[in-house]
């Protein structure tokens, strides 16, 4: 599901920007460098407030990244010299433009535990058709505004104790060319330059950020009954960048809009980060082991003897003191060798407790679409805002 959007109209006239600026609540001047190289910017940032008081961020611009893609003559020119033309970029002064940063979920509902759209464009539309009304003036079509950050997000309905025990031992994880920073048993985060996934304990979350705003406008039954909600979500979220999205859809002259993006692209990003980062999500047919038990069994089912015990002997370590600390204790061909057999077993090592009868976390849960413990519903408020836009998206 989409939570946190943040994209830019095309240019606006001096009239709307001007009605747009008197909107705007909590407003301060900013000066922001625009790198690569470029000058300073004065911008105008504020803020709106819709019925949910919910509040999206708006930033008033004058200047504009434009990029200059190599044509034939360029790779002509450039021939025998060893070099190859390069996109160039740089700011220039533009029509004035608006861009929006906010939580569409929020927007919708006024929480962003479960339930939020999952279908980008409708979502876009609505968005931008809410923008307007609170603004009260037209703005244009959805379909030519720039995207400039995506939050995908996928929750999966656990116990807390078995979200504290697969947070804790998944954030002993390496991501290559990734630095994984873990807060304890509540969240992970792991920051790249396209994109960045976290994942984090719904409830803790949601105590420390929205409970006093939901508090004072819910009857405090709706309330009790969303915070028992959030204590048992494990919510995984990937920030998609629009490099990214340029990059993957060859895009040198210019940025990615929201008629540019399909939903499938968005889910593949996502859960290729939760494999890069979990190893989850790609086991095959086999379902998912965490007990110790069930793993050595199925270990031995595939196996020799001798290279089930020493998977077995790895997996342990795994579970107990994570990658890192097993990386350094064994040759990196024979970690990375027993890695892939256990990837391909299906044995999982994340919320293991190799001391415990149990495993907080259930033989067969993994982080893939198919897993039954995958939220996938939208909340019907949800799905009735965006009928009128989901049939003029199929009709059109």
């Amino acid at each position: 599901m989409y939570d946190t959007i943040k994209i830019s109209s095309p240019g606006l006239d001096y009239d709307s920007i001007a009605h747009i600026a008197g909107k705007l609540i909590n407003t301060q001047r900013v000066t922001e460098w625009l790198p690569p190289l470029g000058p300073d910017e004065d911008c105008l940032c504020g803020q709106l407030l819709n019925h949910h008081y919910v509040t999206a961020s708006v930033k008033l611009h004058s200047m504009r990244l434009l990029r200059n893609v190599p044509t034939a003559d360029d790779y002509i020119r450039a021939a025998g010299t060893g070099r190859h033309p390069r996109v160039s970029v740089w700011w220039e002064e533009s029509a004035p433009y608006m861009t929006i940063e906010a939580s569409v979920h929020k927007m919708m509902l006024g929480h962003n535990i479960t339930g939020g759209p999952v279908n980008f464009q409708p979502a876009m539309a609505w968005f931008v058709d809410h923008i307007s009304q609170i603004l009260d003036i037209p703005l244009p079509p959805y379909l030519e505004w720039e995207v400039n950050r995506i939050d995908y997000a996928e929750n999966y309905e656990l116990t807390p104790d078995a979200i504290g025990d697969f947070i804790e031992s998944a954030g002993r994880n390496k991501c290559k060319r990734r630095q994984v920073t873990a807060y304890g048993r509540e969240s992970l985060h792991c920051q790249g330059k396209t994109t960045t996934i976290k994942a984090y304990h719904k409830g803790p979350e949601l105590m420390n950020h929205d409970a006093g705003r939901l508090r004072a406008n819910l009857p405090d039954s709706d309330f009790q009954r969303l915070l028992e909600t959030a204590n048992h979500t494990l919510r995984v979220e990937s920030t998609i960048r629009s490099r990214k999205l340029r990059t993957d859809l060859s895009m040198k002259g210019r940025e990615p809009l929201v008629s540019d993006i399909l939903d499938e692209h968005i889910q593949a990003i996502h859960h290729d980060d939760v494999f890069r980062l979990f190893r989850e999500g790609q086991y095959g047919t086999h379902p998912v082991l965490r007990h110790p038990v069930t793993v050595r069994d199925r270990l031995h089912d595939m196996y020799s003897a001798c290279l089930a015990r020493n998977l077995y002997k790895t997996w342990s370590s795994l579970a107990e003191h994570g990658e890192l600390a097993t990386r350094a204790h064994m040759k990196p061909s024979t970690f990375y060798k027993h890695h892939s057999k256990l990837l391909e077993a299906g044995c999982s090592w994340h919320g293991a407790n190799i001391c415990a009868q149990s495993s907080s976390v259930p033989d067969g849960f993994s982080l893939c679409r198919s897993d039954p413990n995958r939220c996938t519903d939208e909340d019907p408020l949800v799905a009735e805002m965006l009928a009128p836009y989901r049939a003029h998206i199929c009709n059109g």
